[in-house]
């Protein structure tokens, strides 16, 4: 009975972080430390820079890994095995670059994620496109654990899917495979953030929502956006609308 016990009262501990993760969004930066178990044991975000610039884009992601690993205890610290980096695309997984994420601009194309995390934290890093982490993870812990095959759809500042078939992620031609947002859905319509016109990013992301509000708003279509935009300070953004 005392052992039973014993066992027991282990399985409440929590378990010890094993792995720092960071989610590298068009407008939020999320960090945290993930257990063995995919719980998520310390949690912080800031807003994404949006001044342009890689050395404080990267620094801001040091920084808020900095704030997660200090909250772990020195022994979790210690057992960290690698930091798991989920991006915008597109991206070059394999060596941990952006190639040219059209919702955080020109300026961060070629940013290598990878070498940098490496140098300061002393760990292994993985970077992979964001809807492809989601996908992975709805796999190993979520609603797909039993499903081969399914498509993950997220909506956020952009619109990014994952795509399984046969029990494997599909990466595709330069890691393009999933990239649902940018099929096009309108022959001339609005301007995506990748520069070309009528994909379903344009429309239908958080940006695309908060520019038509916008639009709405500017046009006397709609006095509840007009009500809400008066209270966002005068203007709707894609953090207002996700």
């Amino acid at each position: 009975m005392i052992e039973r016990d014993l066992k027991d009262r282990d399985l409440l501990r929590p378990s010890p972080a094993r792995a720092l993760a960071v989610d590298l969004g068009g407008t939020r930066l999320r960090a945290a430390a993930i257990s063995a178990d995919g719980a998520v044991l310390v949690r912080r975000e800031a807003r994404t820079p949006a001044d342009g610039s890689p050395r404080t884009l990267v620094g801001s992601i040091v920084d808020l890994l900095s704030a997660v690993a200090a909250e772990l205890p020195e022994d979790s610290r210690a057992g960290l095995r690698g930091i798991g980096v989920s991006a915008v695309g597109p991206l070059d997984a394999e060596r941990g670059v952006l190639l040219g994420p059209p919702n955080l601009g020109s300026g961060y194309r070629g940013l290598e994620l990878a070498g940098p995390l490496r140098r300061r934290f002393g760990l292994p890093v993985a970077v992979e496109r964001d809807t492809n982490v989601a996908a992975l993870g709805e796999r190993a812990f979520g609603a797909a654990q039993e499903r081969d095959d399914f498509v993950y759809l997220t909506v956020s500042t952009g619109i990014g899917g994952g795509v399984f078939a046969e029990g494997r992620l599909l990466g595709g031609k330069g890691g393009f495979a999933g990239e649902l947002g940018h099929v096009p859905v309108g022959l001339g319509g609005p301007a995506c953030g990748c520069g070309q016109p009528g994909h379903l990013e344009a429309y239908s992301s958080g940006t695309g929502i908060a520019r038509r509000a916008q639009e709405a708003v500017a046009d006397g279509r709609s006095a509840a956006l007009a009500r809400l935009t008066r209270e966002r300070g005068g203007e709707l953004d894609a953090v207002d609308i996700v």
